[in-house]
């Protein structure tokens, strides 16, 4: 399944969702999370955290451009 997200700094989401197996996605920037519960229904569980290998703040890198 492939999504085309809204937002102009993310051009699509690719999505590979198993019938007998559990799909988590992670976001967190609220305006994607409304985005891929609405274009996902209950095929996905959409939690609205970031991920890291470390415990604590740090920076979220956004890209300027579609054009990575």
């Amino acid at each position: 399944m492939s999504i085309t997200s809204p937002d102009d700094r993310i051009s699509t989401y690719n999505l590979v969702v198993a019938t007998t197996r559990d799909v988590f996605a992670f976001e967190p920037q609220p305006n994607m999370v409304a985005f891929l519960k609405a274009a996902l229904g209950s095929s996905v569980r959409v939690e609205q955290v970031a991920l890291s290998d470390s415990a604590g703040p740090g920076p979220i890198p956004v890209a300027e451009s579609k054009e990575i």
